[in-house]
């Protein structure tokens, strides 16, 4: 993907005939995203000045793009602009640690839905053929469903997978699965909670928002939430009736989204989308 858009970059005359250049690489998601649009979109057009351009003498040799290759790209492409989206989601200044996180959450468990993985644990693995699937670490994939997959891409993916002989189409089947699992293997391996020296902290940021809060039942909230953080809170002023008084409004809001529906109504359309403020805006509407 690189060597190419280095190539397609130089080519003067292919972007003034295209009236655009192919975006920049970086080592972000968002880059590598548009890059994938930008190739599939033009495909044709590239393809075409790549095979004028072999013909040409003296000239910088262009890269090779083979059936696999095109291919790739298209089983790939739907999974780089899932993730895309989660990481231009994180870049919003607003979020809190444990929103972060789900985001990431949520991002996993479209990955594994979108490539139809699954755990090598569950009970149907044993009883399959051998051939049948392929398997990375804890995951496999059935390699028809990965085929199909790659047939739904478009009438272009179907082409470049179908000029493939059986031998080169399991390779491609093994490769976007191999991307699949080590994406998601990657992305469980990240974590938003830092130590004030940037380290990963062990711990989890607790939650501070409304939708969250009102799941913790009230004795949960004071084992997991306020002991875990008693001693800084008391190092910094705060006072043991201070800590009681976040422990008492906790039970209020639990108290409230059970009695109450109109404030039960409002906290149910909130999740992990919703900023703070709009977390806690209907709270003090309330009087409460």
């Amino acid at each position: 993907m690189y060597e190419l858009t280095v190539f397609l970059r130089r080519q003067d005359n292919l972007i003034t005939e295209m009236g655009v250049m192919s975006p920049k690489k970086t080592n972000r998601w968002v880059a590598l995203a548009s890059m994938v649009q930008y190739n599939m979109k033009h495909e044709p057009k590239i393809v075409s000045y790549i095979s004028q351009r072999c013909e040409e003498r003296n000239v910088a040799v262009p890269p090779v793009l083979t059936e696999s290759w095109w291919t790739l790209v298209y089983a790939m492409a739907p999974g780089i602009e899932r993730i895309k989206q989660t990481f231009a989601e994180l870049q919003h200044r607003l979020l809190f640690v444990n929103e972060q996180r789900v985001y990431i959450e949520n991002l996993l468990t479209d990955m594994v839905i979108l490539y139809d993985l699954r755990f090598i644990e569950d009970a149907e693995f044993d009883d399959l053929p051998t051939s049948s699937n392929i398997h990375f670490g804890d995951w496999y994939i059935l390699k028809q469903t990965m085929i199909d997959f790659i047939l739904d891409q478009g009438s272009r993916a179907k082409a470049h997978f179908e000029a493939l002989d059986d031998d080169e189409k399991i390779e491609v089947v093994k490769q976007v699965a191999r991307f699949a699992v080590s994406t998601i293997e990657g992305l469980q391996g990240i974590k938003a909670e830092r130590t004030a020296r940037n380290d990963v902290a062990d711990d989890d940021a607790p939650p501070c928002m409304s939708h969250e809060l009102v799941a913790i039942k009230p004795a949960k909230f004071v084992s997991d939430v306020l002991e875990p953080h008693r001693a800084r809170l008391l190092k910094n002023d705060w006072s043991e009736d201070d800590i009681y008084a976040i422990e008492e409004e906790h039970h209020d809001l639990v108290k409230a989204y059970k009695n109450e529906p109109r404030i039960k109504a409002i906290i149910d359309k909130l999740d992990h989308k919703s900023d703070f403020n709009e977390s806690w805006d209907h709270w003090a509407m309330c009087g409460s």
